[in-house]
């Protein structure tokens, strides 16, 4: 003679129940203990302003050589209107390439980044122009004159400025050193060093 198999339904739900209470109990409590963590970021300053909105470029435009905020302009009690530089720098075909955009925050308002970014440059050397009007320019036109050191000791440009409001100067850094070059705003490499 068989044996009958007994199922006792009852039972069963209780089970299903109680765990299903402890389901609930657990995510009550997680929800309880991290509601602190779920709050917006307080940011005090302008400057850190700056810091958490750089941070923020660099996590979505994680190819980009260099960010720069070029403008912030206080719009109200708390809202602010933020342009941030985005350059990147690459190789190709031999050449140095400059691709420079501009992406724009209103924070806290609307968030972050308004994509897609504004391309406002974008170029290769050999590069000839009448004036030199952005550091970005003034790369691409130091290049040719120190391309071997550049491409031999994998140097890239970390910093560039304008002195005296005349010549532009880019320094090249890799490893095994460094070279500058001066570059006038008329587009000339006028000394190596």
């Amino acid at each position: 003679m068989r044996a009958k198999k007994r199922y006792n339904n009852g039972k069963n739900k209780i089970r299903i129940e109680v765990i299903a209470a402890i389901f609930i109990l657990i995510a009550v409590f997680y929800l309880v203990l991290s509601k602190g963590s779920f709050k917006k970021q307080e940011i005090k300053s302008e400057e850190d302003i700056k810091a958490f909105i750089i941070e923020d470029a660099k996590s979505k435009f994680t190819n980009a050589s260099y960010f720069e905020i070029i403008n912030m302009i206080k719009e109200d009690e708390k809202n602010y209107e933020i342009t941030v530089k985005v350059d990147y720098y690459y190789l190709k075909d031999g050449n140095f390439c400059v691709r420079r955009e501009h992406v724009r925050y209103a924070y806290p308002r609307r968030g972050f980044a308004n994509l897609p970014p504004e391309k406002i440059f974008e170029g290769c050397s050999p590069y000839e122009k009448d004036k030199i009007n952005f550091k970005e320019e003034a790369m691409l036109v130091s290049f040719p004159s120190i391309k071997d050191f550049v491409l031999n000791e994998k140097a890239y440009p970390e910093v560039v400025g304008k002195d005296g409001g005349k010549n532009w100067t880019v320094v090249w850094k890799a490893n095994t050193g460094e070279k500058r070059a001066v570059v006038n705003d008329k587009g000339e490499v006028v000394e190596i060093k």
